[in-house]
């Protein structure tokens, strides 16, 4: 007997493994051609959809629920998820592990808030005749690709019948292939692998109703199915291809490819390769921000080395100094006015500032001396450390005619030394600061253009909201910011005409310096905060040894200074790739200050996110429902069908005994059954279950005649399909009892 059990099991397991392979093959596809999408604006949210649908239509296919159940359940969790998932709703785990969990759910919100209002805004251009923003289609896409996946795998486990569940994975390929414009070799696969899912399917339904009805068949039925699904599977997707011109000039080109190059009298003459010739000029001072999207220069070159006066943190095990605490930036462009595509940078005039001895620096500033060493001098534009007030022999520090504010380090000298006014400058001071702006300040800084966008607008402002000071907003942005776009170098240009800073937060798959600061800027002068973006290079990697920093090309960078009345212009990082800048307060990180700052606004929409952690609170208590009803079959699965036949009479009699059908353990089923005989006769589904899972009871105890598994589980079915009675004589019960 366990011989035999453990021969059916094995049998069993293999026929699982085979249509589990077929779709996985399907989904593999299927995965893979939403890589490839280029018409979204990120394909990885569907990576994750096509991926989590397998494992919950799994889930729901193991289960017990009813279809109809099943629908529902599919309804909420496939809205919630997508949601969730496109509009990346969920912080990265690095993120929720490092910050309180107030400034999580604050995230959470903001992130959610904004996909509905993107959702509201592109079903608005629909009712106007508009085609609809990309957000919407990649939520309806996210749906279809999330439902395919479980229609699939639900429809080979519970039905045995596939084709109903590769049609809509087929509509969606076929959707991505026409509009990505992809060759036919993905679709191809697919119908390989959908022909001979389909043809498994019908096998495995086939064995198991001759199982069934105990009929014969022979024992290499498998081997004469699985030659038949390949020829079909050929045959099909020869006569698909021949009758596509894409396929037949693929197919051409791959016989093409196998054959020998042919002979020629060129062959025998040595090739000469070229050399590549030298890269074209590029100017130290990148990214140009005139037109934001041009990509970064990724070469290691050494631009420049630099030593500060600034002491380091300490030394290592090794004797090696550390690093300084103070982080510094290398400015050398500032840029002004917003054009919608880019910024125009700020010209400088002939008007030097000379200071032959610096005089004390001013509030919220210390001196800092910098030494440059330039490994290859572009232009009579240097660097120096945010506002340089003094350079040594052959430099000059220039200020702008239009803001007086503005000072740039200029000169021929390879070799200089420069004194700046940097940055000393605590937390509290900056949120205790005034917001009484010079009016030059408010007109150059302030400005944006007409044609911005207003969702730029009411994303900035839903940010901030609840934020009480500048430098709160400023952090409010900076980390909404860093935590929701991903750095990338590979984002395509914005399309023509396309305000860059609402391509990057609404359209683009990320994005990289320019970006970042572009649009942190932007948002803070929609919420009257005067910003502007710098350019020039990042820190850099500091050398132990000699105690300088060395700058290579990859260090161009672009960043954000937000103005103080009473210190000026102070820097920000809003990119993810790159630290904060740390400004201390009683020796409190700037990182703990800015949770800080987060949480005193979280208060204020903590209403809004309420319906948040509901929908994430119902999607996980489904998941578990699911994984309990999973859990449970597993275990079924593993019983003897006598004791399945007794575990499903006591279920059925505590589930009648909640109804008011109750009666004392030592009855047997038949008097039970006579006891409630007038309840039957209005409950005819409910009587014809209940006789139903009492003979298999009987049969399981009392007689020799146990059941077969197979009859234990129809008798279940019979059960379920009185759900409606049951639920009936459930609400009845109810009343009468608060009726007492």
């Amino acid at each position: 007997m366990n011989a035999t059990m453990r021969g059916a099991f094995v049998a069993r397991t293999k026929q699982s493994w085979l249509s589990a392979g077929l779709i996985i093959w399907l989904i593999v596809v299927l995965v893979q051609s939403t890589a490839e999408a280029k018409w979204l604006r990120d394909p990885e949210p569907m990576l994750y959809l096509v991926t989590l649908g397998v494992v919950f239509g799994a889930l729901l296919a193991e289960s017990r629920f009813r279809p109809r159940t099943v629908f529902l359940i599919d309804l909420v969790v496939s809205l919630s998820i997508v949601l969730i998932i496109v509009g990346r709703v969920v912080p990265t785990l690095s993120f929720m592990t490092t910050t309180p969990f107030a400034d999580s759910l604050w995230l959470m919100n903001v992130r959610l808030m904004t996909l509905l209002d993107q959702l509201q805004r592109d079903l608005a251009s629909i009712i106007a005749g508009h085609f609809p923003g990309t957000q919407l289609i990649t939520v309806v896409f996210g749906l279809l690709a999330w439902n395919a996946s479980i229609w699939l795998v639900w429809s080979v486990v519970r039905r045995r019948s596939s084709f109903g569940g590769i049609v809509p994975c087929a509509i969606v390929l076929a959707l991505n292939a026409a509009l990505s414009g992809h060759e036919p070799t993905l679709p191809l696969f697919f119908v390989i692998g959908a022909v001979l899912l389909i043809g498994r399917t019908a096998y495995t339904s086939k064995l198991h109703h001759w199982d069934q009805h105990r009929i014969g068949y022979p024992e290499l039925i498998s081997e004469d199915w699985l030659v038949q699904a390949v020829l079909i599977a050929i045959v099909v997707v020869f006569a698909a291809g021949l009758s596509t011109p894409e396929w037949r000039d693929s197919f051409q080109r791959f016989i093409k490819s196998l054959q020998p190059p042919p002979e020629s009298a060129s062959s025998t003459t040595p090739i000469v390769v070229q050399p590549n010739p030298v890269a074209s000029f590029t100017t130290s001072f990148v990214p140009d921000l005139q037109s934001v999207g041009e990509p970064l220069p990724q070469s290691d070159d050494t631009i420049f080395y630099v030593t500060t006066d600034d002491p380091p943190a300490g030394v290592d095990s090794s004797g090696l100094a550390l690093p300084p605490k103070r982080q510094h930036y290398w400015r050398g462009a500032i840029f002004d006015r917003y054009t919608g595509l880019g910024w125009e940078p700020i010209v400088v005039g002939d008007d030097v500032r000379r200071v032959d001895a610096p005089e004390s620096p001013p509030p919220g500033r210390y001196a800092l001396k910098q030494d440059f060493e330039i490994v290859s001098l572009r232009d009579n534009r240097l660097f120096a450390t945010n506002d340089p007030v003094s350079g040594g022999e052959g430099t000059s520090v220039h200020i702008a005619p239009a803001d007086p504010t503005v000072s740039l380090l200029r000169g021929t000298s390879p070799k200089y030394e420069v004194t700046s006014w940097a940055a000393d400058v605590s937390t509290s001071q900056l949120q205790a600061d005034s917001i009484d702006y010079p009016a030059a300040i408010r007109d150059r800084y302030l400005q944006l253009t007409v044609e911005l966008p207003q969702r730029v607008r009411d994303l900035a402002a839903r940010i901030t909201l609840g934020a009480g000071s500048p430098y709160d907003k400023a952090l409010r942005l900076q980390e909404y910011l860093r935590a929701t776009y991903p750095y990338r170098l590979d984002v395509p240009l914005p399309p023509s005409g396309r305000d860059v800073v609402d391509y990057f937060l609404f359209d683009a798959p990320g994005g990289f310096c320019s970006y970042y600061a572009s649009a942190m800027a932007v948002m803070l002068r929609t919420q009257g905060v005067p910003a502007r973006v710098v350019t020039g290079f990042a820190t850099g990697d500091y050398d132990g040894l000699t105690r300088q920093f060395r700058v290579p090309a990859d260090a161009a960078h672009a960043w954000v200074e937000v103005y103080f009345p009473s210190y000026g212009w102070i820097e920000f990082e809003p990119t993810a790739s790159r630290s904060v800048f740390d400004y201390q307060t009683a020796g409190t990180k700037q990182s703990e200050q800015s949770s800080v700052a987060i949480s005193a606004g979280t208060r204020t929409s903590i209403e809004q996110a309420i319906g948040l952690g509901v929908m994430i609170v119902i999607g996980l208590a489904l998941t578990i429902v699911i994984a309990i009803q999973v859990r449970r079959r597993i275990v079924q699965a593993r019983l003897a069908p006598d004791r399945l036949a007794r575990d499903l009479y006591w279920s059925t009699r505590r589930s009648l005994a909640g109804s008011g059908l109750i009666a004392v353990r030592s009855i047997t089923p038949d008097e039970f059954l006579s006891i409630y005989a007038p309840q039957w006769d209005r409950w005819p589904r409910l009587r014809e279950a209940m006789q139903s899972v009492s003979v298999m009871y009987i049969r399981a105890v009392f007689t020799a005649n146990e059941p077969s598994r197979e009859e234990v589980n129809a008798s279940r079915r019979v059960w379920q399909a009185a759900w409606r009675e049951r639920w009936q004589l459930r609400w009845r019960e109810i009343g009468r009892r608060l009726r007492r």
